[in-house]
Formats: C-alpha cells, structure tokens, sequence
C-alpha cells in the first residue's frame, strides 16, 4: 500500500463506509481524492480489517505527511 487510495482498496468501498461510518458514495469521494482525513485513523487502526492489513497509525500519519508536502 502506497496511497490512501490503496488502504480504502484494502478495506473495500462497502468495509470502509462500516468503518468509517459514512456512506459509501463519501468513501469513493476519499478514493478519489487520495485523502482519508485523520480523525478516521483510530476506526482503521482499531478495526478487524485494518488490523488484518496490518494498518497502523505510524503508517496512516505518513501517508498524511507525504500528501501534504507533496500539496505544499
């Protein structure tokens, strides 16, 4: 995984909307947009999927770090 992109192919349009707690039309808007907004890090983190994928926090913050300095 390379991209906040990826992580929400990891997860699936329809897992993500249940983790995250937002439709799934709003997931396909992050895919879109590459961008997964860190005040959904815990729900990955802590998810079963997430876990699974071997999500974590430190991973999920350096995505957000590369994507804003590549936006600076």
């Amino acid at each position: 995984m390379d991209s906040f992109s990826d992580v929400i192919d990891a997860l699936g349009i329809s897992g993500a909307s249940r983790i995250l707690g937002i439709p799934e039309s709003h997931v396909r808007t992050l895919k879109a947009r590459d961008s997964i907004p860190a005040a959904y890090f815990k729900r990955i983190v802590e998810s079963a999927e997430g876990q699974a994928h071997g999500i974590t926090f430190e991973f999920l913050h350096r995505l957000l770090h590369r994507t804003e300095g590549a936006a600076a």
